[in-house]
């Protein structure tokens, strides 16, 4: 309230970036039947498990609700969604919640409205434009993708981007882990913060030594320390931590027991590993 009474955008664009990492996806509605003059759970098993999750789903009620207030669906003191700097501040959250309505059809959810909103919001009437949606990214042109014939060198979106730097006076020798073949690499990464630099290495391995199920990794000969060369571990955000793992930047990516999500031992629990399909010639196990 007093963010919002301040007109404080700041601060609001802090509280939604921490409240949509606690937003859970859409779920439908659950089926009843009419009894009397009410509706009923077709059974006692499911009516106690309706009633002891009844203050969560309104947790998450409330949740939705506060944030379309603080995104000024609701209330006017709220932050103007279509407005180009406040939607690149919003960047993640809008993300978030673009992942959660697209899980399912919001046709027959709990809430439908909110949901409607939300994605409404999180869409914007420029987003396509804006690149504020999370679109598949095209593929690297053939030209710019990464070369290793001998020398090392990375793709065209690795050499954008603000930590990497090429330092042809000072090439590092990298050896396949499993056989001798040798390339050189004269791509860094900077830290930004602590100013320590690593070779870059193809994320790949050695195409000849590494299999369906390892990947052969070039080491360093000198024993230096290197990165491989993925942006997910490469770009950092302004506080100088990799942009997944940084809590402000992407609070999204943090569970509401302050962990993050693949670390979280009691949200795995809810996750179904797939099973992995055997590869071509593989024996199969019965």
């Amino acid at each position: 309230e007093n963010a919002l009474e301040a007109r404080d955008a700041d601060e609001l664009v802090r509280f939604i970036g921490r409240l949509v990492g606690y937003l859970e996806a859409p779920r439908g509605r659950g089926r009843l039947r009419r009894v009397g003059s009410g509706f009923v759970a077709p059974n006692l098993i499911l009516a106690s498990a309706l009633s002891a999750s009844s203050s969560h789903h309104d947790e998450q009620r409330q949740l939705r609700d506060v944030i379309l207030r603080l995104l000024g669906v609701v209330d006017e003191r709220g932050l103007d969604a279509d407005d180009v700097g406040t939607r690149r501040l919003l960047n993640i959250p809008l993300k978030h919640i673009m992942r959660l309505v697209q899980m399912q059809s919001l046709d027959h959810v709990c809430l439908r409205e909110q949901w409607i909103e939300l994605r409404r919001v999180a869409m914007g009437s420029r987003a396509h434009l804006l690149g504020m949606v999370e679109l598949p990214r095209p593929r690297v042109p053939h030209s710019e993708q990464a070369r290793i014939d001998g020398v090392y060198e990375p793709n065209s979106r690795v050499k954008e981007c603000a930590t990497v730097i090429h330092d042809a006076a000072n090439p590092r020798v990298l050896k396949c882990s499993k056989c001798p073949h040798t390339i050189t690499s004269a791509w860094y990464f900077v830290h930004p913060k602590i100013g320590t630099s690593q070779v870059l290495v193809p994320g790949h391995g050695h195409k000849v030594c590494t299999t369906s199920s390892k990947i052969s990794p070039y080491r360093p000969v000198d024993g230096s320390l290197c990165k491989a060369d993925k942006l997910t571990i490469l770009e950092m955000c302004p506080h100088a931590i990799r942009q997944n793992r940084c809590r402000v930047c992407s609070p999204a990516a943090y569970c509401p027991h302050g962990k993050e999500r693949p670390k979280c031992q009691v949200c795995r629990l809810g996750i179904k590993k797939r099973k992995r399909e055997p590869h071509r010639g593989e024996p199969v196990t019965i």
